[in-house]
Order: C-alpha cells, then structure tokens, then sequence
C-alpha cells in the first residue's frame, strides 16, 4: 500500500532570511505547523494548505498552495532587503543619529544604519530619523520581492576652521539649526556630518562675539567654513628705537578690556576695530 502524500518547502525570496520571523502551515483553518522555514517544510497529504506569518513584525499575506502526490512543491515567502548608507561614504557616529524603518506607520527597526537594513516584506517603507536632533527628510523605500532596496541618507560635512591658520588661545564656538543649539565647543566640535540645510556659526574669540555665520550644508559634500580673525601684536618703543619692556598694554573691545600684558601684547581676534 502506498500512502500518497507530498513535500512542501519554504523558502524565501533571494535567498534573504530575516532575523525576525514566524511562519504558520494551515490545512482547513486547523495549524498544521508553526516556527521557522523548515519548522513548516513538511511531508504531507494531497491538498490545499496555507502559508501565513510575521516577518520583522509585519504579517505576510496568506499564500495558498497545493500539494501533490509524490512531488515537492516549493513556496517561497515574498521579501526583500533594504539596505541603508549615508551619502558620500559620509557615516556620522552612531551616538549622533537614530533611524526608524516604518510600515502603514509601524515603526518596523529603528536604531543605526545596520539596525535598519533588514529582511522585511515586500512593499513600501518610510525610513526618517534625526541627525544631532536635526530631522532627516522622510524617505519612501520601495523594497521588490528578492532584491536589495538601496537607500541613501542624504548628509554632508561641515568643516570650520579659523582664517590663515591662526588658533586662538580662547574661544567657543556654537552651531545651531533653525535657533536651536546643535553643538558647541571648538572648531572640530562643530566640524559635523549633518542633513542638507542652512545652519548658524557664532560664538566668541578672545572674549569678542563673532559676526554670526550662514553656513549652508549640501549633500555629499564638505562645506568649509572659515571664521575670520587676525593676530594683533603690540609693543612700545621709544623714539631711539629703543623697547620699552615694562610698558603697560591693553586692547579693549567695546569698552571692556579684553586682553592686557606688559612690553608686548599678542592675541588673535576676529577681524574688526580695536583701541
């Protein structure tokens, strides 16, 4: 006597097997099998079943399949990648940024980069996120059943530093985003990879406020910021040409003085008029 019976297998498309899933065999509404591919990759009798599951927290559409005697249907799940990069190889670190991958407005990974490249459904995705709590405009990723859905952060660089190589002894420098502080500090504190955007350098050098400055930050590129200020050195002679090296010097600003020294003085201050 020969039983008649037949062999599904589970698989899933391009080979792309998520982290996250669980899968139901049914036959008649009745659960056949649950868990993993192969958990559901089962001889059974001639007829119609169904497959059903969760993969990164979605639900799959049912897929109804037949088997048949003495043969091995195959059913392969519909999913693809998604696969997150920053443009122009630009990778902020990972404590400056978080991401969200969402579906239907159910947030599906969040986290890193590699947090958000998963294995996931076919199907449309929105990936946002900030970047030193500035938003990154929201992307729509269309992810096709088998392939690698590609997705590019839009960021660039801002690169500050101070006119003719000059650093001064004393200074803070503050960035801000639509009137809110991003980061401050010194000029590698805010030498940042950012959304595109127009963004806000002031700060003080020397105890002067700098002139603020627009800085506009586009995409794949590294935008350079150079803040501008001069060395300014004094001493006293006499008319012999003779230094008189306890003279008593002082540069005010504004009527505060901000910088004093005996026989000379040497201090950098942004371009302007001093007394």
């Amino acid at each position: 006597v020969v039983i008649p019976v037949g062999a599904v297998s589970v698989v899933f498309a391009g080979g792309f097997v998520p982290l996250s899933y669980s899968l139901n065999l049914t036959y008649n509404g009745r659960v056949v099998a649950s868990g993993s591919a192969s958990a559901v990759s089962l001889v059974l009798p001639p007829g119609t079943y169904t497959l059903s599951g969760v993969v990164s927290g979605i639900p799959i559409s049912p897929i109804s399949f037949t088997v048949s005697n003495a043969s091995t249907s195959t059913v392969t799940i519909p999913v693809g990648k998604v696969s997150v990069t920053f443009a122009g190889g630009l990778t902020p670190p990972t404590s400056a940024y978080s991401l969200e991958l969402s579906y239907n407005g159910v947030v599906v990974a969040s986290g890193s980069a590699s947090e958000v490249s998963v294995v996931v459904p076919s199907g449309t995705y929105t990936l946002n996120g900030t970047l030193y709590g500035v938003p990154i405009p929201a992307l729509s990723v269309a992810v096709p059943t088998g392939e690698v859905a590609s997705v590019v952060v839009p960021v660039g660089k801002l690169s500050v530093s101070f006119a003719g190589g000059l650093t001064p002894s004393s200074y803070t420098l503050t960035l801000s985003y639509n009137g809110r502080t991003i980061a401050t500090g010194t000029t590698s504190d805010v030498s940042l990879i950012l959304p595109p955007g127009t963004y806000t350098l002031s700060g003080t050098v020397s105890g002067v406020a700098l002139s603020p400055i627009t800085v506009t930050v586009t995409e794949a590129t590294t935008t350079t910021t150079t803040i501008p200020v001069g060395e300014l050195s004094l001493s006293v002679y006499t008319l012999n040409g003779v230094q008189l090296s306890k003279a008593s010097l002082s540069v005010s600003y504004s009527g505060s003085t901000i910088a004093s020294g005996i026989g000379t003085l040497s201090i950098i201050l942004p371009s302007g008029s001093y007394v």
